[in-house]
């Protein structure tokens, strides 16, 4: 037996399902939208289930539906962390979120047998993919997993990645500048200070900064965002984004990159 309930907003129509599955709890909300003409839906699902006498696991997910993208390599490359991921589409991806918290509630309870459960409490996971931008055919999608297990373990980590939806394929950093490894750390150690956080370069416990693979642009810089404990070992939570102008690398762009953004 199924129960649906319809809500029309004026951003869109927002469907909100209660299913009641094997867990009965299982909770859908779809949402449809448009990025600057770019057609992107989005559906929240929500689990939770009682892991010890005491503990509650919430496991929650929002994640993006392209209707317009049919490429298998380049959606297999957006639902990354989705293995075995064949059908795309809304149901699809509630059929993956059931395996996963299926699969994620059993390994809590292997390897949290030996936390404190002598009160009651509520554990989380929450992942949500956001869509950031898609300008010049470029389709930004930051990806963020929150996990809280009582009250000494807690992790906030993102994942940035941008799409070159014209090509179908995802952007590496070859495709924007030639520079060197060495060049762009001696860029991002002197522009780290202009952090949005205000975090200083000189307070970090690691004194060199490596380019990653979590990275995104605009028409002004190439943004890196790391994970605070990258820097500062042991600590939990928190992110840092450091801005490179693209001023500086000019003469490291790609021609192809260059025109693509309209860089002169």
């Amino acid at each position: 037996m199924k129960k649906y309930t319809k809500a029309t907003l004026l951003s869109g129509l927002l469907l909100m399902t209660l299913s009641c599955s094997k867990k009965e709890n299982l909770e859908q909300k779809t949402q449809e939208g448009k990025m600057e003409g770019f057609p992107i839906d989005s559906i929240s699902l929500n689990d939770s289930e009682k892991i010890f006498d005491s503990v509650t696991m919430n496991y929650s997910s929002k994640l993006l539906i392209f209707p317009s993208l049919k490429d298998k390599k380049l959606l297999d490359s957006i639902y990354f962390d989705k293995k075995g991921l064949a059908d795309f589409s809304k149901k699809g991806l509630t059929d993956v979120f059931g395996k996963e918290t299926d699969a994620y509630f059993g390994s809590v309870k292997n390897n949290q047998k030996k936390a404190d459960t002598h009160y009651k409490q509520t554990w989380e996971r929450i992942s949500k993919m956001t869509e950031k931008s898609f300008v010049n055919d470029y389709l930004h999608i930051q990806y963020s997993t929150k996990v809280l297990i009582g009250k000494t373990q807690s992790t906030l980590e993102y994942q940035d990645r941008v799409f070159d939806i014209k090509n179908n394929t995802k952007v590496q950093l070859s495709d924007i500048t030639t520079a060197s490894k060495e060049k762009l750390s001696q860029l991002l150690e002197k522009n780290f200070d202009k952090n949005e956080k205000k975090i200083k370069f000189a307070d970090l416990t690691m004194k060199k900064i490596s380019p990653n693979n979590n990275f995104y642009f605009d028409d002004k810089n190439l943004y890196f965002h790391y994970n605070l404990d990258v820097f500062m070992p042991g600590y939990p939570m928190g992110d840092v984004v450091v801005p490179v102008p693209l001023e500086e690398l000019k003469a490291d762009l790609t021609p192809a990159f260059k025109e693509r953004m309209k860089i002169k």
